[in-house]
């Protein structure tokens, strides 16, 4: 298990980290520039969509860091695309 998490996990959380904090940062660059409702309710979808980011690079079986990673980081854009 230890294994699984270094080599799949933890790369999946961290690729979907940072489509998230460039999502909340974009957010807040549009806050500044005009009136948009408050970030606050974003900060459970984004450890949602880190966590779940995860546990699907998790279940893809692949042993590849490199791989996990990507499947973090394209997997808010796959929730997106598929809640529209």
């Amino acid at each position: 298990m230890k294994e699984a998490l270094r080599n799949k996990i933890i790369p999946g959380c961290l690729g979907s980290l940072v489509m998230e904090v460039m999502r909340l940062y974009k957010i807040r660059i549009l806050a500044a520039q005009a009136a948009v409702p408050n970030a606050e309710h974003y900060w459970w979808v984004s450890v949602f969509f880190i966590l779940s980011g995860g546990i699907v690079a998790y279940y893809w079986n692949d042993e590849n860091d490199w791989r996990s990673f990507v499947m973090g980081l394209s997997w808010p854009a796959l929730v997106a695309a598929f809640v529209k």
